[in-house]
């Protein structure tokens, strides 16, 4: 992935002004972690919209974002799967420790920001 996008991305992450949601890119006011990633391509103009893509980033996202796979995959998950809770039991190493996650939990924006900073080289 891009260090720039990465670094925009994890900043909209923290920032607060997105509520976490699971299942779709945007649901209302929800987003998943990708979905924000969405949102900033859309602010960048790089797509007028994402609308018509309701799982996934578009191939014009990712290939911007300089992402391998539209769902974030990572060691045995996803960036996606993280953020809906339909990991396995998984845990990710991190420099940091081990982030831990149940399958049926999702994990937090602030835990995908872990994540992120540390595979952000393999997405």
């Amino acid at each position: 992935m891009k260090i720039n996008v990465m670094k925009k991305w994890v900043a909209a992450l923290e920032s607060g002004e997105y509520k976490q949601g699971i299942g779709q890119l945007r649901e209302g006011n929800t987003y998943c972690c990708l979905g924000v990633l969405c949102e900033i391509a859309k602010k960048e103009g790089v797509i007028k919209s994402y609308a018509h893509h309701s799982y996934f980033p578009t191939k014009k996202v990712l290939k911007w974002a300089g992402m391998k796979t539209e769902n974030g995959d990572i060691e045995d998950t996803s960036l996606a799967r993280l953020n809906d809770g339909e990991s396995e039991n998984t845990t990710i190493k991190t420099k940091n420790g081990n982030l831990s996650v149940r399958f049926g939990r999702k994990m937090s924006f602030k835990n995908i920001v872990k994540v992120i900073k540390e595979y952000h080289k393999e997405l």
